[in-house]
């Protein structure tokens, strides 16, 4: 391996930790063909991280022919986005307040872009937003689009009030459900307002994906 003389010590630690960490004879844990797994908590660092699962499937082979043998790798990434992660932008205003980035969406037609992100069996997203009168915010809603910014229309949330709180942790989220959509693609969110204002919309804090319900066994 090349060196890289710009990497951090505690970069290459983990470089070596993970290498000789594959040497390791690690538990296999045999799974039926059909059914779930549930990770443990203790395994997941709540709001970040990622969850890898590396699935290998083996016959017992017959007459002779050696077994046949496929491996998949699969990784789930937490399903909270935050503004910080933002792409592509028009029209915004970026606050960075603690580990979150708040987008403040200056006009109607504001838009914030984000990367891939898989959109496979998700109904809905949730959004963390709030329009303050107290920052000047008029309100509006939000319009979902993929691909690009002039890509299809794949959800539109309700209104957005202004109103005089701040919101907080525990005000409930703005929901826009969306069209079935599979496979990852570039999520462009607008700040929509169709009345004449002036002056700022909203702001997003984060936003979350929600999973489609599975049906009732």
């Amino acid at each position: 391996m090349a060196a890289h003389p710009t990497l951090e010590r505690n970069d290459v630690a983990q470089m070596v930790d993970y290498i000789l960490s594959l040497d390791e004879q690690s538990e296999v844990v045999q799974m039926p063909l059909d059914g779930s797994y549930t990770v443990s908590s203790e395994d997941v660092t709540p709001g970040q991280g990622a969850v890898i699962i590396r699935a290998t499937y083996e016959d017992k082979g017959a007459n002779g022919v050696p077994p046949a043998r496929t491996t998949k790798i699969v990784q789930l990434d937490y399903p909270l986005i935050d503004g910080g992660t933002v792409i592509e932008e028009v029209d915004l205003n970026k606050l960075k307040f603690n580990a979150i980035t708040i987008l403040s969406g200056e006009k109607d037609g504001a838009m914030a872009g984000f990367d891939a992100i898989d959109l496979t069996q998700v109904a809905a997203l949730n959004f963390r937003a709030l329009a303050s009168q107290r920052m000047g915010a008029k309100g509006g809603y939000i319009e979902v689009r993929i691909d690009s910014p002039e890509g299809k229309l794949i959800g539109t949330s309700d209104k957005i009030e202004a109103s005089q709180g701040f919101g907080g942790p525990n005000a409930p989220p703005v929901r826009v459900p969306i069209q079935v959509t599979d496979g990852k693609h570039k999520i462009f969110i607008f700040y929509r307002n169709d009345d004449p204002v002036e002056g700022p919309l909203f702001s997003i804090l984060q936003f979350s994906l929600e999973g489609v319900k599975p049906p009732a066994m």
